[in-house]
């Protein structure tokens, strides 16, 4: 009687080892000024798993069987990092990544001299100086070297951010002159969607990572009517605000 024992013993632990080898790894992936980077693919090479982070910078692979697993994280306009994790001690539970910026080497070109006498950008300048509303400029985007304009909306205070088809969407916080339909929540508060304009044209129910940063000039922010230009308040478009996109323009 005894064999049959062990032998059940043995596969008893043995089902229990295999068990306990599946583990699940968990991160967040940053920029190098500690904000989260969505939208960065991590892949592991050997087994072909990949995963992708979310608004929060945060990622899951569940059922791993390898004790160490090597990674590859990678978004457009970041460095490639490899990323070799443990698997035991716990720290494929809380891993931390810090991906930086990696610039892009352009061509020089005389088209950009050029564009900026544009009278489109010329009128964005002049509004510029006199400092009302926000302002994102051609300088900013590319200095984040991204493909997505909502990185340069993390430092906009009264900004929060949802998911569009595109990447991130951005919402404007309640403030003085900001009621109506639009306005989700209480009276006076909550949080509502603004209209993006793009080279002077309404483009309703667009969401502002629809446009790729390359292809930007600059970036004016109106948050509610009374900072609204009158251009840009037409149809009973102006009780949110507004994002004003300028893109940039080809020219021989």
């Amino acid at each position: 009687m005894r064999i049959p024992l062990s032998l059940a013993a043995v596969l008893a632990l043995s089902s229990a080892s295999v068990g306990a080898q599946q583990r699940t790894l968990r991160g967040i992936v940053t920029d190098s000024a500690g904000y989260p980077l969505p939208n960065v693919e991590v892949r592991i090479m050997d087994i072909g798993r990949m995963a992708r982070s979310d608004v929060q910078g945060r990622f899951t692979i569940e059922r791993l069987s390898d004790r160490i697993v090597d990674l590859t994280m990678r978004r457009m306009g970041y460095e490639l990092r490899f990323v070799r994790v443990s698997m035991i001690n716990g720290e494929g539970d809380s891993l931390r990544v810090v991906m930086r910026a990696e610039p892009l080497r352009l061509p020089t070109v005389e088209i950009e001299e050029k564009e900026d006498n544009h009278p489109f950008f010329n009128e964005y300048e002049k509004r510029r100086q006199r400092g009302i509303g926000q302002f994102i400029t051609k300088k900013d985007l590319e200095q984040l070297n991204t493909s997505y304009p909502s990185d340069a909306f993390r430092r906009v205070p009264g900004i929060r951010f949802v998911r569009a088809q595109q990447g991130m969407g951005v919402r404007f916080m309640s403030s003085v002159g900001m009621t109506g339909g639009r306005t989700r929540g209480s009276p006076g508060g909550g949080e509502c969607m603004p209209t993006i304009w793009i080279d002077g044209q309404a483009a309703v129910g667009m969401e502002i990572d629809d446009i790729r940063a390359q292809d930007i000039h600059g970036i004016e922010i109106y948050r509610g009517a009374s900072t609204l230009p009158s251009q840009f308040a037409k149809g009973g478009l102006s009780q949110c605000g507004a994002i004003v996109v300028w893109t940039r323009r080809r020219t021989k």
